[in-house]
């Protein structure tokens, strides 16, 4: 299994403080809520690491093909690549929620007191509701790209929603 590094920063050079295992395949990484939270990819599970302890102390069990996630809003949000969903994680009971979001969702962001999630297709933005999971809008641009122009539409996707947006 992979080991996922915690890094502290001493000066100006980090060192490796622990290695903590965390599951099959980790991807994502978030610290939110007092732990640091780690998506398992092939595992299907969330770890939850305690900082001062340095080990796993719950594990919250999804399905496999989870590989980004975040926080915001009062919650975890993941992403599953296999099953087209975002799912809500409540830090402190573990309870989930899920709503299909379309094909492959890729990158996610809390603003604006909703949940933006862009798709790997090109240039699609899904607005959903973070309490109903209700989808509100999707947004296409059509446009036809590379791999390297699907990661930097997202990023820039996100980067417009959260400076003019939440703004309007």
């Amino acid at each position: 299994a992979l080991a996922l590094a915690v890094l502290a920063v001493a000066g100006s050079q980090p060192q490796v403080q622990a290695r903590v295992e965390t599951g099959s395949a980790p991807g994502g990484a978030t610290a939110a809520f007092g732990a640091v939270w780690v998506a398992n990819d092939r595992a299907g599970t969330i770890a939850r690491i305690d900082p001062r302890a340095n080990r796993v102390t719950r594990r919250i069990r999804l399905r496999p093909g989870i590989f980004s996630l975040t926080h915001g809003l009062g919650a975890l949000w993941v992403e599953n690549y296999e099953r087209g969903t975002l799912t809500r994680v409540e830090p402190g009971s573990g309870r989930i929620r899920s709503v299909r979001v379309g094909a492959t969702p890729f990158a996610i962001l809390p603003a604006c007191g909703r949940i933006w999630v862009t798709m790997w297709e090109a240039g699609t933005l899904v607005e959903v509701e973070p309490h109903t999971l209700r989808i509100l809008r999707r947004l296409k641009a059509n446009i036809a790209t590379s791999v390297a122009f699907r990661l930097m539409l997202s990023k820039l996707i996100l980067s417009y929603v959260s400076r003019f947006v939440c703004h309007v």
